[in-house]
């Protein structure tokens, strides 16, 4: 599915999305490509395996509600960028 999201041509069809529920679906790094979603307010990174979020994710400035619960067993986030810490 991420390899659908970072091309530029589909990305496009996706500017007006508002919610993206990318739950369990083994990211190992934060998909940079959905910093071009300019009006996504709702995203759901649960239960995958992400150890932070790049500084990126402050360009989603429509962005009110972001969850990520990690997996069972598998190490939480260890980096938030600080514009989400505010």
């Amino acid at each position: 599915m991420i390899n659908l999201l970072i091309d530029g041509v589909q990305m496009a069809k996706l500017a007006a999305l508002k919610k993206l529920d990318l739950s369990q679906n083994g990211l190992h790094e934060f998909p940079e490509a959905l910093c071009s979603l300019p009006a996504l307010a709702d995203l759901a990174l649960d239960r995958n395996y992400l150890e932070g979020l790049s500084p990126a994710i402050g360009h989603l400035t429509s962005l009110t509600r972001l969850r990520f619960a990690p997996l069972p067993f598998h190490r939480s986030l260890s980096t938030v960028p600080w514009l989400l810490a505010q």
